[in-house]
């Protein structure tokens, strides 16, 4: 997904990539008839109808504590593109200083704020990779303004109570635009 123009200058598709697989191959799926699926390439997904045994598809949403993984919530899907962009699996310790992978293309750095994670829903999963993303960077009120404007759902995992990028707090606010509340079951309702 990467490609040199010129000396000095890569273009990297890398921030919707996975997505667009998602999305071709759904597209093939659906050309031979499939009408049934969740495809899924390394998290951002695409999934139709439902799944074996009836019922929408439960997709989970994890939180990323320092502890370990859990379950957030859970999303109950039928027709949808998924992605989740998030600081805390991809990340090095530089100077002993923990920096994110998703660079912010205003200052070339990695981007800085308190977003942990965002998982947003699209009919396209490369729309919803690309905005997960972006939302990544752009920091938490600006993503949400900027999805209410699209009319995309999102779901933000921000960090809470003083968490630092060196050393992350295992509380997490949640926070989401009215567009996904019809899709959350809580995960302790053990869906």
């Amino acid at each position: 997904s990467v490609t040199k123009i010129r000396d000095g200058v890569v273009f990297d598709l890398s921030a919707l990539a996975k997505g667009y697989g998602a999305d071709r191959l759904a597209a093939d799926a659906e050309a031979t008839g499939c009408i049934s699926y969740m495809i899924d390439i390394g998290g951002e997904i695409r999934i139709s109808g439902e799944r074996q045994g009836g019922g929408p598809w439960r997709i989970g949403i994890e939180n990323p504590a320092p502890t370990g993984p859990s379950v957030e919530n859970v999303l109950h899907l039928t027709a949808t593109g998924l992605a989740t962009s998030g600081d805390y699996r991809n990340f090095r310790l530089i100077e002993g200083k923990r920096v994110d992978h998703i660079l912010d293309p205003r200052t070339g750095r990695p981007a800085e704020n308190n977003v942990a994670s965002v998982t947003v829903l699209h009919p396209s999963a490369m729309w919803a990779d690309a905005y997960a993303t972006a939302f990544m960077v752009m920091g938490e009120q600006d993503s949400m303004s900027l999805a209410d404007e699209v009319g995309v759902a999102v779901y933000m995992l921000i960090y809470a109570g003083g968490g630092t990028a060196e050393s992350p707090e295992p509380s997490f606010m949640a926070r989401y635009n009215p567009a996904m509340s019809s899709y959350l079951v809580p995960a302790r309702q053990g869906n």
